[in-house]
């Protein structure tokens, strides 16, 4: 069944998503749509957010090939 525009295809409300390189490009796109349908989105990026860019998302600089890093920054229940 297609979406309409007044309302989501997806239902995210209450949950928690995590990004990996989610500054730009399809990273970006994707963190966009999941807050879009009602997820906290929270960015792991080594990269920042462009100058004067302003996310709408938590984000952390989190390399995530280091475990103890994304061990650090990710989010407790």
């Amino acid at each position: 069944m297609p979406s309409s525009d007044s309302q989501p295809r997806f239902n995210f409300a209450g949950h928690r998503a995590i990004v990996t390189g989610g500054c730009r490009g399809i990273g970006r796109s994707i963190a966009d749509a999941l807050a879009e349908a009602g997820a906290e989105v929270d960015v792991f990026d080594v990269g920042q957010p462009e100058s004067g860019e302003e996310l709408t998302h938590r984000f952390l600089r989190v390399d995530i090939t280091d475990a103890a890093a994304v061990a650090q920054a990710s989010p407790r229940p």
